[in-house]
C-alpha cells in the first residue's frame, strides 16, 4: 500500500510539475499576448489619433478653401453685376448714338437739299443779275444817246 501511495505520490508530483510547466507556459503566452495587445492597442490609438489630427487638419484646410472660394464667388458675382450694368449702359448709349446718327443723317440730307436749292437760286440770281447788268448797260447807252440827242436838240 505504501508503494501504491508512493507511486500515487510520484504520479501526482509528475502531474503537478507538468501542470506547473503548462501554467508557466500559459502565463508566458498570456504575458506575450497582453504585451502584444498593449502594443497593438497603443499603436492603434496612436494611428487613430494621427488620422484624427490629419482629418482635422484636412477639414480646416478644406473649410479655408471653401471660404476662399465663396469669397471669390461673391466677388465674381459683384463683378458680373457691374459688367452687366455697364453693358446695359453701353447698349443704351449705343442706341442713343444710333438715333442721333439717324437724325444727323436726315439733317445732312435736308441740308444737302437746301444747299442744292440755294445753289440753284444763286445761279438764277447771278443769271438775273447778268441780265440786269446787260439791261442797265443798254439803258445807260440809251440814256447817253438821249442826253446827246437832248443836248443836240437844245443846241439846235
Amino acid at each position: 500500500e505504501k508503494e501504491a501511495l508512493q507511486q500515487r505520490c510520484e504520479e501526482l508530483e509528475s502531474l503537478y510539475y507538468n501542470i506547473k510547466n503548462e501554467l508557466d507556459i500559459t502565463q508566458e503566452a498570456l504575458a506575450k499576448f497582453q504585451t502584444t495587445h498593449k502594443v497593438t492597442t497603443k499603436s492603434g490609438i496612436e494611428t487613430e489619433e494621427s488620422l484624427l489630427l490629419e482629418s482635422t487638419a484636412r477639414e480646416t484646410s478644406l473649410n479655408s478653401t471653401i471660404l476662399d472660394l465663396e469669397n471669390d464667388q461673391k466677388l465674381m458675382r459683384q463683378e458680373l453685376e457691374r459688367l452687366l450694368e455697364e453693358r446695359n449702359r453701353v447698349i443704351q448709349e449705343n442706341g442713343e448714338l444710333l438715333k442721333e446718327k439717324a437724325e444727323a443723317e436726315v439733317e445732312r440730307k435736308n441740308l444737302r437739299a437746301e444747299l442744292k436749292e440755294i445753289r440753284f437760286r444763286e445761279t438764277r440770281i447771278i443769271t438775273d443779275y447778268s441780265e440786269l447788268e446787260e439791261e442797265n448797260i443798254t439803258l445807260q447807252k440809251q440814256v447817253s444817246v438821249l442826253k446827246s440827242s437832248q443836248v443836240e436838240f437844245e443846241g439846235a
